[in-house]
């Protein structure tokens, strides 16, 4: 089994990752793919990355910047995708920064596994499209 894929200390079964610049909240659970009942390394980059990956629903497009529209609609052109994605809000700063402990909940939010901000830093990343 891959190192990622194993479990990293004790018996974690779920944390919530919060972008902070963003409302957006995921929930990290141990993958039924891999068959396992605690929280991988694996699990938490495979759940951001599906997570950033999502289209932009429309009513956070209607509620969003004319600069933030600009960014997105740049970084989906690039891409050479015609749907707008949850990364391409992200501009020029599309690299993994860091996963900061913010405590073990937040708001009416609490997770066995603390709550985590997660940062990314200036560089680009490329997803499929």
């Amino acid at each position: 089994m891959p190192v990622f894929r194993s479990p990293y200390r004790g018996q974690i079964k779920k944390i919530l990752i919060i972008f902070q610049e963003w409302d957006w909240k995921v929930e990290i659970m141990p993958s039924v793919y891999w068959g396992g009942d605690v929280i991988t390394i694996g699990d938490v980059l495979d759940t951001i990355y599906l997570h950033l990956n999502q289209p932009i629903r429309q009513v956070t497009w209607n509620n969003t910047s004319t600069e933030r529209k600009r960014i997105a609609k740049m970084r989906c052109r690039e891409r050479g995708d015609r749907t707008k994605r949850r990364i391409d809000w992200l501009g020029g700063t599309s690299a993994f920064g860091n996963l900061k402990f913010f405590g073990h909940s937040v708001g009416e939010y609490t997770a066995e596994g603390g709550v985590w901000l997660i940062s990314f830093a200036p560089g680009r990343t490329v997803l499929p499209a």
